[in-house]
């Protein structure tokens, strides 16, 4: 049964109507937390798994959204009128520097640690000096008594590694040691928890040893 549900998420409407009932408020929590980020979202765009639709803050902005899945990228390119890439995130087929601001939401937790590390590099590799770079996923609840439901949504989910709030950070860490702020944050009315971590790049003449120190706010 969760298998064939599993397969079912692949139609695009299906996956969005679960997205509305399993994680109401997102889109709210989620553009919150966008229009808090340090530079306005302009230029060109990329938004890596994007699934069938935006679920984070729309930018004006050229966006270009990248899935492995056929049908999610002709469903987000119909939503939102961007450009649409049917390719796999650890080899994203663009130059290096080619965006303003890469993102993703939602997809380190359905990949294994080596796979999750190469698409944040490239998602840095792609992004223009002084441009935006923003990581978000889930993660386990801190306590899951106070959070049964959270919890056990998380427990269905059908990604095989949603990880705990050292694990992720320690992944992100490993895929770039650069100057990362970081954020845990609700982003649901059944509680949901999710990292969101976020970096302006620098070029490497700029970087100097304080780049290499992790700040930290909190938003529970």
């Amino acid at each position: 049964m969760t298998r064939l549900f599993y397969r079912l998420l692949n139609n695009p409407t299906i996956y969005k109507i679960s997205q509305c009932v399993l994680a109401p408020g997102e889109q709210v929590f989620l553009n919150r937390y966008f229009r808090s980020l340090p530079t306005p979202l302009k230029g060109r765009v990329l938004d890596v798994g994007c699934g069938p639709q935006m679920y984070t803050l729309i930018p004006q902005a050229n966006i270009f959204g990248l899935d492995i899945h056929e049908d999610y990228v002709k469903k987000y390119v119909k939503k939102i009128k961007a450009c649409g890439v049917v390719a796999a995130a650890e080899k994203i087929p663009f130059q290096s520097k080619s965006f303003d601001e890469v993102r993703c939401f939602g997809l380190l937790h359905h990949l294994p640690e080596e796979t999750a590390i190469k698409i944040v590099q490239e998602m840095v590799r792609c992004t223009k000096e002084e441009g935006l770079v923003v990581v978000l996923d889930n993660v386990w609840p801190k306590r899951a008594w106070l959070r049964p439901l959270a919890w056990l949504l998380r427990r269905l989910d059908r990604g095989d590694w949603v990880r705990d709030e050292q694990t992720l950070k320690d992944l992100v860490a490993k895929a770039s040691p650069v100057d990362w702020t970081i954020k845990r944050f609700t982003y649901s009315y059944l509680g949901h928890e999710a990292l969101g971590f976020h970096m302006i790049k620098r070029s490497r003449k700029s970087q100097n040893l304080s780049d290499f120190v992790i700040p930290e706010t909190s938003g529970i």
